[in-house]
């Protein structure tokens, strides 16, 4: 039994929730996506990066090349060491509700009790899958020591040159990892990458709360857990 989980938002936090940093810097009252649009960022007419947002944590630009791209589109109160300051600050910020204990707990997998799906008795072996930025790696690392202890193997996008809604992911993921796809679950926040681990034969749980997680595990796949420490 393999579980691939996601890291950004799933166990640590990814870039969303950096405007918090610039926000409280530049005394704006107000920190939802609503203030990076209209108060805090003072966007006029920006157009869109995503294409090279995905292109970072593709690695095929680097982070300066991205941040260099992203004040070409517009006007804004903050600079490039403003951007990067306040992604470093949120990177190494907790998240609030975080799936790591969740997985520290599973104790073992008994054959499905709500399906049958064949796994073997015994735990779970834990891969990372994800989107991230090259540079900020060790950075993440250094933050989250203890994460990284659950993940047998990581997979990076920003080394695998695609990312996971790209064709590419998951079929290297499966190959590598000499995996079967029906006995492998995809914990991610993101619906699209849920999407496309699905076109492989990859089940998903779209993470919401720890607590969600925990519930599905248990009673669509049979998980047991280990008591939760005070």
């Amino acid at each position: 039994m393999i579980i691939l989980s996601d890291l950004s938002e799933v166990h640590a936090r990814g870039i969303i929730g950096t405007d918090r940093f610039l926000a409280a810097k530049y005394a704006v009252s107000s920190i939802g996506q609503k203030a990076i649009k209209d108060k805090c960022w003072r966007r006029q007419g920006v157009p869109t990066v995503q294409g090279a947002f995905k292109d970072l944590l593709r690695g095929r630009i680097s982070e300066d090349e991205y941040w260099q791209e992203f004040f070409e589109k517009g006007r804004w109160l903050f600079d490039m060491e403003d951007a990067k300051e306040a992604l470093s600050k949120n990177l190494r910020d907790p998240l609030p509700d975080p799936a790591t204990h969740v997985l520290e707990r599973i104790v073992r997998y008994p054959r499905s009790l709500a399906g049958d799906f064949g796994f073997a008795d015994g735990m779970p072996t834990i891969y990372l899958v994800s989107d991230h930025i090259e540079n900020r790696l060790q950075e993440v690392k250094n933050a989250h020591p203890g994460l990284f202890k659950l993940f047998a193997r990581e997979f990076w996008s920003c080394r695998m040159g695609c990312i996971k809604e790209d064709r590419g992911f998951f079929p290297t993921v499966i190959d590598e990892g000499h995996l079967k796809p029906e006995e492998v679950i995809l914990i991610d926040d993101n619906i699209k990458n849920i999407a496309a681990a699905s076109r492989f034969g990859i089940q998903g749980i779209l993470y919401q709360s720890s607590r969600q997680l925990e519930t599905e595990l248990r009673d669509k796949y049979g998980f047991e857990f280990a008591p939760a420490i005070p």
